[in-house]
């Protein structure tokens, strides 16, 4: 054999044992591999009219499969199902990308920090998709040494990474860095609208992903994004399939200086919120 083709079936067997895992069952106990959930992806992805390419949804979905694997041994999501997992979780987190797209290009180098990321939604999918430096942020160590894992398992650890930090403290190290803070069902708008204002640079833009927000909710973040300098621009909307029900994407802009000064103490934005000032 030529070296030419000894180089090509070797790059061909390495390519094959680097995606052996889509043979594999996503979640235990179930006969869903993650080649049938990367289809209903594709799928999705053509329903949604999001755009993705088909390497894009792959990486979204080894994140997914990554994520699942690790929690048989860390408790990273409540979620134990396919394809509830891959609409609660993938879905959600591209629908996150699907609106910032439209206030900040995804192919550009914009900064992002995700508040309270978890298991890494949205801001690993969001990487997956986007030229976007990310960074992850949550409380819990196991979490974030779980999300390292899996961003470097995807060949992402240049441009993510996941730090252990209380988002009152770790403004410290960065500053105001960011084009963009997002935060999917971590707390009350008003609250996310305190924790993000110091990371955020004027002009940035915050996403927050919510269920079904009621009045005084929205009222209690109009309040705080005028004190803290922001303006709501939009409420994107989407309805997710299988009857899983609303979703509902608030967009705010960075105006103008914030009127108190943050962070706050650890606690405070929670314990005693400026929308009961």
């Amino acid at each position: 054999m030529s070296t030419d083709l000894q180089s090509q079936s070797r790059n061909e067997s390495s390519h094959s044992k680097a995606l052996s895992w889509l043979e594999n069952e996503i979640v235990s106990d179930s006969s869903v591999t993650a080649k049938d959930t990367l289809r209903m992806l594709e799928n999705l992805s053509e329903q949604y009219s999001l755009g993705f390419s088909q390497h894009q949804l792959l990486l979204v979905m080894h994140h997914l499969y990554l994520m699942y694997q690790k929690n048989a041994f860390i408790n990273l999501t409540s979620i134990r199902t396919m394809p509830d997992g891959l609409i609660l979780h993938s879905l959600d987190s591209l629908l996150f990308a699907k609106v910032i797209d439209e206030y900040i290009a995804l192919d550009s180098y914009a900064l992002a920090l995700d508040m309270g990321t978890g298991g890494g939604f949205p801001g690993i999918p969001l990487a997956a998709v986007s030229n976007f430096n990310v960074e992850l942020l949550d409380s819990v160590g196991k979490k974030v040494n779980a999300c390292n894992e899996f961003v470097e398992e995807m060949g992402l650890e240049d441009r993510v990474h996941a730090s252990h930090a209380r988002l009152e403290e770790f403004v410290k190290e960065t500053g105001r860095a960011f084009d963009i803070v997002t935060a999917r069902a971590l707390a009350k708008l008003d609250v996310l609208i305190e924790y993000a204002e110091p990371y955020v640079k004027r002009g940035g833009y915050l996403f927050f992903g919510k269920a079904n927000p009621d009045a005084q909710e929205i009222r209690d973040a109009k309040m705080v994004a005028k004190i803290c300098g922001f303006e709501i621009v939009s409420r994107e909307t989407f309805e997710l399939p299988e009857n899983f029900g609303h979703r509902e994407i608030v967009v705010l802009r960075k105006i103008s200086k914030s009127k108190v000064r943050l962070p706050r103490k650890n606690g405070e934005a929670k314990n005693n919120p400026l929308s009961a000032r």
